[in-house]
C-alpha cells in the first residue's frame, strides 16, 4: 500500500517509489511536480509567491516562493537519485480566487505564480508536461510516484487525471 504524504502550504516533498504526494485545496498558490520515471523519484513544492524579493535578507522559508522553492525542489530531487535530463514537470493550480480584488490592486497572484514557475522551469530546461492553472476555482492534487500520475479534484470539474 502507497504511503500518502501531504504537502502543506510553503513546503516540499521529495520521496520514491511507491509514495503518493498530496496537496489539499490549492488555490493562487501553485504545486509544482519534478518527477523522473527512470528512477521513480518524485518532488512537489507547494509555491505561494512567485518570488522573494520582498523579504530577501530576513529569516524567511525560501521554499514558499517559486524564484528559489523550484531551484531547491531540483537540488533535492536530483540529490535523491534523479537525474536532471529525465526530469519533467507538472503544473497545477494558480487561480485567481478574489478576481475582482485582483483587478483593483492590479496583481494576480495566481498567474504570476504560474509566470515564474514557468520562467525558472524554462530556465533549467525541465519541460512541463501537463498543466491545470488558471480559473477560478481550488484543486486537490495527487502525485502517485510510482506511476507519475497527476490526478486533480474540484468541486467544479470533478476528478481528471492530468
Amino acid at each position: 500500500m502507497a504511503e500518502t504524504i501531504n504537502v502543506n502550504i510553503g513546503e516540499l516533498k521529495v520521496v520514491g517509489n511507491n509514495h503518493i504526494l498530496s496537496v489539499t485545496s490549492i488555490g493562487s498558490c501553485v504545486a509544482v511536480i519534478l518527477y523522473d520515471e527512470m528512477s521513480k523519484i518524485g518532488g512537489l513544492a507547494h509555491i505561494i509567491l512567485p518570488e522573494n524579493f520582498l523579504i530577501k535578507g530576513r529569516d524567511s522559508n525560501p521554499r514558499r516562493f517559486a524564484d528559489t522553492g523550484i531551484e531547491i525542489l531540483l537540488n533535492e530531487v536530483v540529490t535523491a537519485g534523479a537525474q536532471k535530463n529525465h526530469l519533467r514537470a507538472y503544473l497545477v493550480g494558480g487561480a485567481s480566487l478574489f478576481p475582482i480584488l485582483a483587478e483593483q490592486i492590479q496583481m494576480d497572484i495566481g498567474k504570476k505564480n504560474v509566470e515564474m514557475a514557468k520562467r525558472v522551469l524554462t530556465r533549467e530546461r525541465i519541460p512541463i508536461v501537463a498543466e491545470d492553472t488558471g480559473g477560478n476555482y481550488g484543486r486537490t492534487i495527487e502525485f502517485y510516484v510510482s506511476t507519475g500520475e497527476v490526478w486533480i479534484k474540484s468541486v467544479k470539474h470533478g476528478r481528471k487525471k492530468l
